[in-house]
């Protein structure tokens, strides 16, 4: 069988009482399958079918780059499953990644300390913990909670442990970002701004 080339998908936010299988990747999927990809989506903990989510917020949080490590392990070792029960061998992986996905896939990244070929689309890549108060005055109590929920968490652990911004030198690239000048949820200037704070020597690419 020949080997075979593999993406893994990371999609942005989406709530999860409107979630199913496929939103946020199927259409990026599609394409890549076009061009002779296998494709990978994690649901993460909570969402379409998987496994029910941490009680504590802070864990469903945290816990995310770690399940698409394992996925990607798993993918490096043991190669793909297809339906006839048969593995497939890859010799390329790579990920592609959404808005609130960016984030992920670059801690990933960070934490793999190795040069997986990435594209991020409108990636949230501002520091944490204003990756998370940025988003807070949609919620109905107009992010009071989530202040409150960071304070705390704060009183207790220094947050530039937990920011993807305070350790680009692990970054191996190549990555490549695209990001809409017009994108009022995830901002293009994060993207500029986390470009000018990328080490030199890093392969990377910005198109606005």
């Amino acid at each position: 069988e020949q080997e075979k080339k593999v993406i893994v998908l990371l999609r942005g936010y989406v709530p999860q009482e409107t979630y199913t299988t496929g939103v946020g990747t199927k259409n990026a999927a599609a394409v890549f399958a076009q061009a002779g990809y296998i494709t990978l989506a994690p649901d993460f903990f909570g969402f379409g079918g998987s496994d029910p989510q941490p009680e504590n917020s802070w864990v469903e949080r945290f816990e995310k780059p770690i399940t698409v490590i394992e996925l990607l392990k798993t993918i490096e070792m043991n190669g793909v499953p297809l339906a006839n029960s048969k593995r497939v061998p890859v010799n390329t992986l790579g990920m592609w990644a959404h808005s609130n996905g960016g984030q992920i896939a670059l801690t990933t990244l960070e934490i793999l300390k190795k040069p997986i070929p990435t594209t991020l689309w409108a990636p949230v890549t501002a520091p944490f913990p204003y990756s998370v108060l940025y988003f807070s005055d949609e919620h109905e109590d107009e992010g009071k909670a989530t202040r409150k929920w960071i304070a705390l968490f704060e009183q207790d652990y220094d947050v530039f442990l937990f920011s993807l911004t305070q350790h680009l030198d692990n970054l191996q690239g190549p990555l490549q970002i695209q990001h809409g000048d017009k994108d009022d949820s995830a901002l293009a200037t994060w993207s500029q701004e986390f470009m000018e704070k990328i080490p030199k020597e890093i392969e990377s690419q910005l198109i606005i």
